[in-house]
C-alpha cells in the first residue's frame, strides 16, 4: 500500500507495518509541515471554526489578504483604514462620533433651531464658536463688492426709511405780451349823415405791450416712510449657528 498523505496540507502518513527505520524521518517532515502553517510565510490553509467555537488571536495578529474575510458568505471589502474608524465603536453613538468629524470638517457651520449647547459638548468633538451673531447670512458671489469676499460683513439694523416728504417747485412760466394797432394820423370823413360815412386816409401802426404774467407754483408731496428702527429688515427667523474652528 505504501505511505499516504493528508488531503489538506499533505502531511505524510507512514504505511503501517513498514520499516520503522524511516518513521522518524517521515514524522519529522510531517511536523515541519504542520509548523509551517503557523508562519506568516508558511503554507496557506483553510480553517473552519465550528458552531459554538471561538478563534482567539489573543494579543497576536491575524493578517487578512484582500477579499480574505467574509461574514455570512458576504466578502468584506473594507480597507484596514476604513475598519480602523470602527475601532472601539461598540454602539451607534460611537459610530456616529467617528463619522461626524468627517461630515463637519473645520470651517463647517452647524445650525440648531432649539438647542444652544456648544456642539463640542452636544456632538462630542471639535472646537466651535458662535458664528454671525445677530447677522443674516448671504452666499458668496464672485466679483460682488458686497458679497465677493468670504467672511465680509456689512449692513446695519438701524438703517431706516425716515418719514419724509419732498417739496416741488416749477421754473418760471407765463411771461407774455399782446399785439395791438393804433392810429398815427387822422383822415377825412366822407358821406352824408344817414347815408353812411367813411374815414379816408386813416393811418395806423402795430406794436406790442410790455411782457408780464411771469409766475411760479410751489407744492409738497405726501409723507412717505416710517420713522422706526429696523423698519426695513427682511423677514427672518432666529437659530443657533456655530462654526467649527478646530
Amino acid at each position: 500500500m505504501g505511505d499516504t498523505y493528508t488531503p489538506n496540507i499533505s502531511i505524510i502518513q507512514p504505511q503501517v507495518g513498514s520499516s520503522q527505520d524511516t518513521w522518524g524521518t517521515k514524522l519529522n517532515s510531517a511536523f515541519s509541515t504542520i509548523d509551517a502553517v503557523f508562519s506568516q510565510t508558511g503554507t496557506s490553509v483553510s480553517l473552519n471554526v465550528g458552531s459554538g467555537k471561538t478563534l482567539n488571536a489573543a494579543s497576536g495578529t491575524v493578517n487578512l489578504g484582500s477579499g480574505g474575510w467574509s461574514v455570512g458568505g458576504t466578502t468584506i471589502t473594507s480597507s484596514a483604514a476604513e475598519l480602523n474608524i470602527l475601532s472601539g465603536k461598540s454602539s451607534l453613538s460611537g459610530l456616529a462620533l467617528a463619522i461626524l468629524p468627517t461630515i463637519y470638517p473645520v470651517g463647517s457651520l452647524y445650525f440648531n433651531a432649539s438647542v444652544g449647547t456648544n456642539p463640542a459638548t452636544l456632538l462630542g468633538f471639535g472646537t466651535w464658536s458662535a458664528y454671525g451673531t445677530g447677522r443674516l447670512i448671504a452666499s458668496y458671489s464672485s466679483g460682488s463688492s458686497y458679497f465677493g469676499s468670504v467672511g465680509a460683513t456689512g449692513g446695519s439694523t438701524d438703517a431706516v426709511l425716515v418719514s419724509h416728504q419732498h417739496g416741488i417747485t416749477n421754473t418760471a412760466a407765463g411771461d407774455h405780451y399782446h399785439t395791438y394797432n393804433y392810429v398815427t394820423s387822422g383822415g377825412q370823413v366822407q358821406g352824408n349823415a344817414g347815408a353812411g360815412v367813411a374815414v379816408q386816409g386813416l393811418n395806423t401802426n402795430t406794436t406790442n405791450t410790455s411782457n408780464a404774467g411771469s409766475h411760479t407754483h410751489a407744492a409738497t408731496s405726501d409723507i412717505q416712510g416710517v420713522s422706526a428702527a429696523g423698519a426695513n429688515l427682511p423677514p427672518f427667523i432666529t437659530v443657533y449657528i456655530w462654526q467649527r474652528t478646530a
